[in-house]
């Protein structure tokens, strides 16, 4: 398994994209303020004693917080050397789209390390598209899936390629919806999300990776950016 070598960027240099208190540096962070229902983001699991991996970790709130509740984690997520499955209008993705992304995958990375010197965190992580995660890091007890399939091509090989590494309970938080909607069309054009799917559709999938157990939670999270409450499930699957 190869870990990414420690960063130390200047603030400025960061992009926080969950809000969280860091010690010397008080409150930062824009879109999303999961701290005072995070227990419920995270489906009520105890995490102590456990290895986890925080799929899609960004400025690493959640991978952070699964340490404080005694894990040994790994935030795993694309850096800047990788490219977003951004929708590909007019049949290919747009160079300057990709390029943005890449500054703002630079950007999050950077404030994941400056959270973790903050924090004092002894998180690892490892960097890589998701679809490869099986092949960059060894199995763990519990893989942590926050908000980040709705932003893929192809969730279901995600899921699989997540489950292969997936020994014991595997986490999906996702909005809440009552059917399918695919997010793609050409008026406004978003460029990051593709699939928004009720938690049985995902439970469906987990089945055939070998998951048997499963419990759903509703909650709403605040998304700061907006000052909106949002209806969010988290999916709990077991083994």
């Amino acid at each position: 398994m190869e870990f990414a070598p420690a960063r130390d960027p200047r603030l400025e240099e960061c992009y926080f994209y969950h809000r969280m208190d860091l010690p010397g540096h008080g409150t930062v962070g824009s879109e999303w303020d999961l701290r005072d229902q995070v227990d419920e983001y995270l489906g009520h699991v105890d995490f102590s004693g456990k290895t986890a991996v925080d799929v899609g970790t960004a400025s690493g709130f959640l991978c952070f917080e699964m340490e404080k509740r005694g894990a040994q984690v790994i935030g795993y997520d694309l850096s800047d050397a990788f490219d977003w499955d951004v929708v590909p209008y007019d049949g290919k993705p747009q160079r300057e789209v990709i390029e943005r992304t890449r500054t703002h995958l630079k950007f999050i990375n950077n404030a994941w390390w400056f959270a973790h010197k903050a924090l004092g965190s002894r998180a690892r992580a490892v960097y890589g598209p998701v679809y490869e995660i099986d092949r960059r890091i060894e199995p763990v007890d519990i893989a942590v899936c926050g908000s980040i399939l709705l932003h893929l091509r192809d969730p279901v090989l995600a899921l699989e390629r997540i489950a292969a590494v997936c020994r014991e309970t595997l986490i999906i938080a996702e909005r809440d919806v009552d059917r399918p909607i695919f997010i793609p069309e050409p008026e406004r054009r978003p460029m990051d999300t593709w699939w928004l799917y009720p938690a049985g559709y995902y439970e469906a999938i987990l089945k055939i990776f070998g998951f048997r157990q499963f419990n759903v939670i509703q909650h709403r999270q605040q998304h700061a950016e907006s000052g909106q409450q949002l209806d969010l499930y988290t999916l709990t699957a077991r083994r």
